[in-house]
């Protein structure tokens, strides 16, 4: 085996030297192109004779190499080393036995040349017994290597879904794809701060516009009391009303989206009878003569055991029920039907608040009941909106582990269903 490229191959070194090697009386002369070629090269050179084993011409003989060597010495090297040195041996035309001295590490020499059949015979089937035990070991640390990655991603790739639901998360900051790990740490930090600030400023503005508004409905309802008004005042006394009281829900509603979108309502979970709570819900509006008059309510319960309760916050899931039935008010200001139905089965309680309204478009129902984040991102104003209330609802009923799905035939009502879990004693 040949380390280095440039030296030059023996074989032709041998051809070049024994065409120009002439014998002189008893000594062996060599043209001067073959001595610098040797020299060039750096390879040193000898001849030995045949019947006797003395050198009898060398040329840069290194002073380790002996010049005398028996048949056993001369069967060694020309196999082996000689001395550490590559060495190739050529019969000279009956002029002695050529060796050619190569520099140390310039030629790895193999001992043996012959190899016998059955290995031979067997060689294809070892390779192929060999590349398919590589192939084993390359795709068991395939394996494992995909095993250890998908280790240290599957943590990161929770922690974006969690930081896409507005979830705070810290990821242990050690181990594999650690500057990953950092930037979502950060990112998650920021987007916290963000939303803290947003909220904040919601409150902020909320409490800034509730204090000149309740001095606008005190003194439009002070003003209502006087007796000195004539029609046209009373009109648009009756609007200022009307419209600092949609400002006020506005406002309401408003500050309690931001709050249950940021989780920053505390809950107070306890036993809940969801026919106790619409009962009186519904008896309440029936004692207002506006509502009596125009909203003919209808509650369906006859099922339900007094002792079936939900576990949650009470005066969530009230402001979830009247904002479904404010829906249906708000919507058909001429007045429609309103049912109120209350099913069960094994492990939930079912809500069903109906109307025989105007309903809502198709369109306008798959906004409805697509996943809260669309909701929260993006109001829906192609069509007539349901606005903020069923936007609490919907944050409400997912905080109580519920769900919440709606159906409508446009011209011909709207329908909500709840879903809660039922209290497990």
């Amino acid at each position: 085996m040949k380390l280095d490229s440039s030296i030059i191959d023996p074989n032709i070194l041998n051809d070049q030297l024994t065409s120009q090697i002439n014998q002189s009386g008893p000594s062996i002369v060599i043209d001067e192109k073959s001595l610098i070629t040797l020299e060039e090269n750096n390879i040193w050179a000898m001849v030995i004779d045949d019947e006797t084993g003395t050198v009898v011409w060398s040329k840069d003989l290194p002073k380790e190499i002996p010049t005398k060597y028996s048949r056993k010495d001369i069967a060694l090297f020309s196999r082996y080393y000689l001395k550490d040195y590559p060495v190739f041996t050529y019969i000279n035309n009956n002029k002695g036995l050529l060796v050619l001295g190569y520099p140390k590490d310039s030629y790895a020499k193999i001992p043996s040349n012959a190899f016998p059949l059955l290995f031979l015979r067997n060689l294809p089937r070892t390779i192929i017994y060999y590349l398919f035990l590589n192939l084993i070991i390359v795709f068991i640390i395939y394996m494992v290597s995909k095993r250890k990655l998908l280790k240290s991603i599957n943590p990161i790739t929770n922690a974006i879904c969690k930081i896409s639901n507005g979830e705070k998360i810290q990821l242990e900051e050690k181990g594999d794809l650690l500057d990953i790990k950092i930037a979502v740490n950060e990112t998650s930090k920021q987007l916290l701060e963000r939303d803290s600030m947003r909220a904040n400023w919601i409150t902020g503005i909320s409490h800034d516009i509730r204090t000149p508004l309740s001095l606008i409905i005190g003194y439009a309802d002070h003003l209502s009391q006087s007796k000195n008004l004539n029609e046209i005042e009373k009109k648009e006394l009756e609007l200022i009303q009307s419209n600092s009281a949609q400002i006020q829900s506005l406002v309401s509603n408003l500050n309690l989206t931001s709050r249950l979108e940021y989780n920053l309502v505390p809950m107070e979970r306890k036993k809940i009878s969801i026919v106790k709570i619409l009962r009186e819900i519904i008896v309440d509006y029936m004692n207002h003569e506006i509502y009596n008059e125009l909203y003919d309510f209808n509650f369906i319960s006859d099922t339900i055991p007094s002792s079936t309760m939900v576990h949650g916050d009470i005066k969530l899931l009230e402001r979830a029920f009247r904002n479904l039935i404010l829906n249906s008010m708000k919507h058909n200001p001429k007045g429609c039907q309103i049912q109120i139905e209350i099913t069960m089965d094994t492990r939930n309680i079912n809500i069903d608040i109906s109307d025989n309204g105007i309903g809502a478009p198709e369109s306008q129902l798959i906004f409805l009941n697509s996943p809260l984040s669309e909701h929260i991102k993006e109001n829906n104003k192609k069509e007539k909106s349901h606005g903020l209330g069923l936007l609490i609802v919907k944050q409400i009923i997912e905080l109580h582990q519920g769900s919440l799905k709606f159906n409508s035939i446009e011209n011909r009502g709207f329908n909500t269903r709840i879903t809660l879990p039922l209290y497990e004693y």
